[in-house]
């Protein structure tokens, strides 16, 4: 007989304390991913910001996903600019740019939906931190497309 696994919701349910923290350590670290997006979409124009997403900072890299080849020389011709920009504005040390080529980079609406899927199986107050950061998600996608 095999089992089938657990919801998050289940998994907080139990008084899984691990488990609680490890998601809301998630949590925490999309919001601060959000935030960095938030400064990539600034330094970039318009264009740029729709083909290509930052995916990550780590280890003061920051790792950029772009639509195809052109965007990424694009990136790479404006990765000083980018790097200044991050060392002044974000809160980590940045010193490289890393950009990886991915088609089929996710939109803004993409992220929004599968944070509100992932707080359909959480409790409070964690479903309503998924909440706002998807509806964060909405507002920059509303405020780049105007």
């Amino acid at each position: 007989m095999s089992r089938q696994p657990k919801t998050p919701s289940e998994l907080l349910r139990t008084g899984q304390q691990p488990m609680a923290e490890t998601l809301r350590h998630y949590a925490q670290f999309a919001a601060q991913l959000s935030q960095w997006q938030q400064l990539f979409k600034n330094c970039v124009d318009k264009a740029t910001a729709q083909h290509c997403q930052l995916v990550n900072i780590r280890d003061g890299e920051l790792i950029v996903k772009a639509g195809s080849g052109s965007w990424s020389t694009k990136l790479k011709f404006q990765q000083a600019a980018i790097i200044t920009y991050f060392q002044n504005n974000a809160t980590v040390p940045v010193n490289k740019l890393s950009v990886k080529v991915s088609p089929n980079v996710n939109t803004t609406n993409d992220n929004a939906q599968r944070l509100r899927n992932m707080a359909e199986g959480c409790s409070e107050p964690l479903r309503l931190q998924l909440e706002a950061l998807a509806a964060k998600f909405d507002n920059n996608a509303a405020n780049n497309k105007g």
